[in-house]
């Protein structure tokens, strides 16, 4: 018989929600689920619409407590072997759950935590908007334990985990009035690798009265949390997420840098300075210029928008200086963009070069290219592969860092 999978939905004052999120529960096509529904102390229609289920759904209440006490009484009643959160404003895809559990059986590890891609649905247009992970996060990276929710690209919904780990880590933390989520997946997910299902397999409603959006102290907790494991990370834990200090350090400095968490940056500035880069890191910088520029090839960024210039700092912090942009906008060709000429796409069929693509949807653009008989191309995340078994040169990263470039 298939494992049991217990999908936990905790209520408060949800009635404008709640019944989306239980019909997308019922609608799985996974066979041996349970629907738990835990009403955390509604004052609203909650508990009317929970009991219209019947026997559909497991149903429990109690006094307000938080998400957290309301989970855990999930987690303290569910007879399943797995466990998924579903907040009772968001939806599963149908087939979320089979999907997850096909991936984690191919895991050949039962306690493999699966998760997923996933949708923005917003709610005031109706509209889904498929969160791409940037492309400059190596996707070899993506299931190195913790290494997602460093950088912000998982969404807790789309988490599938096996219910022994909570007797290993413990249940949420009640003290948490939001951000438990994080936390309990800061302590999971350091346990094993993970197991990354490429398809959109949730939709994360957004809208007005949403608890991370509208509670001010969402993003105050999460930086908290963000510190204590800044200040409990081992070093063992360091190589096992992000292959060395140095890589790790530098990778934080910039998540920081740019979400504009100051004393989180300059914090991993200094342990970034500290650090020093693997010597066999160091040797494959030539190898680096060799692969993308040997032989007196030129090396083009073909998108002269945000990912290009991005990835033009990321290239010179590594040695690596780019020789052109090329760009569909035409009026960008025959200018000079951060001191890097612009060229006309007929242009690069007479020049040896390697071209980047730069644009989040690059398979159009490589086919064009190759129909064109360039035969060098990659896209930037082929690129940040590249890039991630190297390490940038410090004394640059620095410049950039302060902004002296």
């Amino acid at each position: 018989m298939k494992a049991k999978v217990s999908i936990v939905i905790p209520v408060y004052n949800g009635a404008n929600y709640m019944r989306e999120a239980i019909d997308s529960a019922l609608a799985q096509s996974y066979e041996n689920t349970e629907i738990i529904v835990v009403n955390d102390g509604s004052v609203d229609n909650t508990e009317k619409i929970a009991l219209s289920y019947g026997n559909k759904i497991r149903y429990f209440s109690k006094e307000n407590g938080g998400v957290s006490s309301a989970l855990n009484m999930g987690i303290a009643n569910m007879t399943g072997d797995y466990f998924q959160y579903l907040p009772h404003d968001d939806l599963l895809h149908p087939d979320k759950i089979k999907i997850q559990m096909e991936a984690i059986q191919k895991s050949g590890n039962r306690m493999s935590i699966a998760w997923s891609g996933w949708n923005r649905f917003v709610e005031s247009s109706h509209k889904k908007l498929q969160f791409q992970i940037p492309l400059w996060y190596p996707r070899s990276c993506w299931t190195k334990r913790r290494y997602p929710l460093f950088f912000g690209i998982l969404n807790t919904v789309t988490v599938l985990l096996h219910k022994r780990y909570f007797e290993l880590v413990g249940t949420f933390d009640e003290t948490l009035r939001t951000s438990q989520d994080y936390d309990m997946w800061f302590r999971t997910f350091g346990m094993n690798d993970t197991v990354y299902v490429d398809k959109p397999l949730v939709d994360y409603r957004i809208h007005e009265i949403q608890g991370t959006q509208s509670d001010k102290e969402f993003l105050k907790n999460c930086q908290n949390l963000a510190w204590k494991i800044l200040q409990r990370i081992t070093i063992d834990e360091i190589k096992k997420e992000f292959s060395s200090e140095y890589m790790c350090f530098y990778a934080l400095m910039k998540y920081y840098h740019e979400v504009g968490w100051e004393n989180h940056k300059l914090y991993v500035l200094q342990r970034f300075i500290e650090s020093e880069a693997p010597i066999s890191a160091i040797k494959g910088r030539k190898q680096l210029s060799d692969e993308l520029c040997g032989d007196g090839r030129q090396l083009v960024l073909y998108g002269a928008g945000k990912n290009g210039r991005r990835l033009l700092k990321e290239l010179w912090a590594y040695g690596i200086e780019a020789s052109a942009f090329c760009d569909t906008n035409p009026s960008n060709t025959g200018s000079e963009i951060w001191g890097v000429k612009c060229i006309s796409k007929a242009e690069l069929t007479d020049i040896d070069a390697t071209i980047i693509i730069t644009f989040d949807e690059p398979e159009q653009v490589r086919k064009e290219l190759l129909s064109q008989g360039l035969t060098r191309v990659m896209d930037y995340g082929e690129a940040a592969e590249i890039l991630w078994r190297v390490c940038p040169i410090k004394e640059r990263v620095l410049q950039l860092i302060q902004g002296d470039i």
